[in-house]
């Protein structure tokens, strides 16, 4: 009985031969003799408990969301980036540090010349250089297609506009994105 319910490519398709299958054992095992409902339900519930079927494993029938910047493994089959959009791409940051950058590169310059350890907030360039290589690394973990959607308008009414990052991307002599657009929607593939 285990064995015909992994002969199938579906899930119906085995879940039927393996009815038929206990439907047989049921007939050779017990023939004419007379048995209650309550039995033969019994027998179909015990045969389907112990039943395994043939599947996709669960760790290849997935989908992760997560955001760009977080560190992700490298080997995503398809990749689909919502809000591919110049208010997204690269991130908006507000800066809440009690010092700015100009403060942050001079402690730096006076921590380095006294040879003291130091541990400073990145300068929002550096930041903005490093979320430039996560986004860029994220493209480049998908094997099969990246997919970049973003909405034609914001919240406030205004026009959304595609991201730096892809305009980039669709430079001559950079990659073969190509960047459609229509009345309805951005269309850009590669």
């Amino acid at each position: 009985m285990l064995d015909q319910a992994n002969v199938g490519d579906d899930r119906g398709l085995q879940t039927w031969k393996l009815f038929l299958s206990t439907l047989n054992e049921v007939d050779q095992l017990i023939g004419d003799k007379k048995y209650s409902q309550k039995d033969f339900l019994q027998i179909l519930k015990d045969g389907f408990a112990a039943a395994s079927f043939a599947g996709i494993p669960a760790s290849l029938d997935q989908i992760t969301v997560s955001e760009s910047g977080i560190v992700q493994r490298n080997d995503f089959k398809v990749l689909y980036f919502i809000d591919a959009s110049d208010a997204s791409l690269p991130a908006q940051t507000n800066s809440s540090s009690l010092i700015d950058d100009f403060d942050r590169l001079q402690l730096i310059d006076d921590f380095s010349k006294a040879q003291k350890a130091y541990y400073l907030q990145d300068t929002s360039r550096q930041e903005m250089t490093a979320e430039n290589f996560r986004f860029y690394s994220s493209v480049l973990s998908a094997t099969d297609s990246v997919t970049f959607s973003y909405s034609k308008l914001r919240l406030d009414g205004k026009q959304n506009e595609l991201s730096p990052y892809l305009r980039r991307l669709a430079l001559k002599n950079v990659s073969d994105l190509e960047i459609k657009k229509n009345s309805r929607s951005t269309s850009i593939t590669s």
